[in-house]
């Protein structure tokens, strides 16, 4: 069942609280990621969408159903692999509100990607799904996304143990860091 006065729009600074409340309802469906990224702050949020007001390879679309936000997402046009220079959308951080899923939200934040490649001139649309969200990961496939790539993380440190890189090789690697950084100001 579809909700009445679903639209679908550009994020506004006035729908901030929303989408931090939604970010958090994401962060607590997989505990992996609740560890490792942090919850983002008002400041870094409104900083965020400030930035990608003026970006047009960045926006933040919220779905809203009568007043309230129900959803959101957040879009980007990128190459389609560091490789491969074709254009993309990657949908990121679709989240709907527990209390709408199942009621047209998600198709209408999909739909919003398509409309946003259309625009941009992609030809694709990748998301990310973390593997332990079964039911975002059904909702993705019904609409005929696949698996392209398995992504996988590990902390620095975890590898310089596991690879047996010792301390005086991070610090030369810090310190090359140290000097990018300062040639970049």
């Amino acid at each position: 069942m579809r909700p009445h006065h679903l639209t679908v729009r550009d994020a506004a600074i006035e729908d901030l609280p929303a989408c931090l409340e939604l970010w958090a309802a994401m962060r607590s469906r997989s505990g992996r990621i609740d560890r490792l990224f942090p919850a983002p702050s008002t400041e870094v949020g409104r900083s965020l969408l400030a930035e990608v007001h003026d970006d047009p390879c960045r926006r933040i679309v919220v779905a809203q159903c009568g007043d309230d936000v129900v959803g959101m997402a957040v879009l980007t046009r990128d190459p389609l692999a560091p490789l491969v220079n074709e254009p993309a959308v990657q949908l990121s951080y679709a989240v709907v509100r527990p209390d709408h899923r199942r009621r047209g939200v998600g198709r209408a934040l999909v739909a919003a990607s398509v409309g946003y490649a259309d625009a941009v001139g992609a030809d694709y649309v990748l998301v990310n799904v973390h593997p332990t969200l079964r039911e975002s990961n059904r909702f993705f496939a019904r609409l005929g996304f696949t698996p392209l790539f398995v992504r996988r993380i590990a902390p620095t440190a975890a590898l310089r143990r596991r690879l047996g890189l010792d301390a005086r090789m991070s610090e030369v690697v810090g310190s090359r860091r140290r000097l990018l950084r300062a040639g970049r100001s």
